[in-house]
């Protein structure tokens, strides 16, 4: 089977791999020059509901304030003034 794939992101190359090894043809397609180029190349998201690191090191939440009113502040929290927002902060 011929397989074409739009996208030469992690999920995109992973993919074509994977249906490479189990034998189909595969054709990636991207607008771009090299893999990788938009979405994969600045993602840095991070789950962590167990352990969030910046709220874990000592001095933190002092900084957190200052942060918020940051642009590109390494911690990021928008207000909303919700009970709930409020609740889960302290």
């Amino acid at each position: 089977m011929h397989v074409v794939i739009l996208g030469s992101g992690v999920v995109g190359v992973a993919s074509a791999w994977y249906l490479a090894r189990a034998g189909h043809q595969v054709t990636v397609i991207d607008r771009q020059p090299a893999a990788a180029m938009e979405t994969s190349a600045g993602n840095a998201g991070q789950i962590s509901p167990g352990y969030a690191a910046p709220w874990a090191a000592p001095g933190v939440p002092l900084k957190a304030v200052k942060w918020m009113f940051q642009r590109h502040a390494p911690l990021a929290i928008r207000l909303d003034g919700s009970s709930f927002q409020l609740e889960w902060m302290w």
